[in-house]
């Protein structure tokens, strides 16, 4: 078996002696989202031309983890994955709605990605307040960079608000990338443990293997459920009722349907709602 390779052949590497919280001054820093990689801070932007940047500290620590070795041991092996997946897609990637990287860095304490501030905040903050016409124009942002990353045979993994940012120029950008997947065709099926609940596709609950691309465009759907509705998802809410009981365009409410079958073969794919051919 082949020795694994070093991080350094994956990415590029900043080496540097001193702790994260120094180089960064995170002490200071406003914090601009947790979850379950570290947490995302608002930094002085050291390699662009914009004065802010926002620092992804990765940590791969949860709540439930005690400081037993052995889960600190699984805790790093967890970060450093998260990071090595966030990497890899965000190098493959160029799409003016997802995020790019500005650097990497791996410090003697903490594996970070520095990347552009985006000044709105997250789709979560302003989803309540958006009129239809703003929540059309977002989707279709992120519906083309989710086709973009299908093209590429990218899975995104965990679409959702929260992972959806909205730039000075009121652009969304589809971010976090440390549970997608890079899959060998579109005809492949894997087992899906991760996301979010609420999100997840129905067929993901069943433990068997499930066309990934299918499951994106479900929570795709839920995103955008979420928008025009304007309720909290749940893995116990029928969205297709609500769907029907809305005053929605026909158009709107086709797309919802056809991005929120439970059937995974019915549902609608990337190309087909960019393109405008839904099924």
């Amino acid at each position: 078996m082949a020795a694994r390779k070093p991080l350094s052949h994956f990415i590029d590497i900043d080496l540097v002696h001193r702790t994260v919280e120094d180089k960064f001054q995170l002490q200071d820093a406003k914090v601009l989202g947790e979850g379950m990689c570290g947490a995302v801070f608002l930094v002085k932007n050291p390699v662009g031309k914009t004065d802010f940047a926002a620092l992804k500290v990765f940590t791969g620590k949860r709540e439930s983890d005690s400081s037993s070795s052995s889960n600190s041991d699984h805790s790093q092996e967890r970060a450093e994955k998260l990071f090595r997946t966030e990497v890899n897609v965000m190098r493959q990637c160029q799409h003016p709605n997802l995020m790019p990287m500005l650097h990497s860095v791996r410090m003697a304490d903490s594996l970070c990605i520095l990347m552009p501030y985006m000044s709105g905040g997250s789709l979560n903050r302003v989803m309540r307040r958006l009129t239809l016409q703003q929540a059309r124009r977002y989707f279709f942002q992120i519906a083309d960079a989710v086709n973009y990353l299908h093209q590429k045979k990218i899975v995104h993994g965990d679409i959702k608000p929260s992972n959806i940012l909205i730039s000075s120029e009121d652009q969304a950008v589809l971010s976090d990338f440390g549970l997608s997947k890079c899959v060998p065709n579109y005809r492949v099926e894997v087992f899906v443990d991760h996301g979010t609940r609420g999100f997840m596709a129905p067929e993901t609950l069943a433990d068997e293997r499930v066309n990934p691309f299918k499951v994106d465009m479900y929570a795709l759907g839920v995103t955008l459920w979420a928008m025009t509705i304007k309720k909290k998802p749940g893995p116990s809410v029928d969205y297709l009722h609500h769907v029907n009981r809305a005053s929605l365009t026909p158009s709107l409410k086709h797309l919802l349907e056809s991005l929120l079958q439970k059937k995974p073969s019915l549902r609608a794919s990337a190309s087909q709602v960019v393109e405008g051919s839904l099924p």
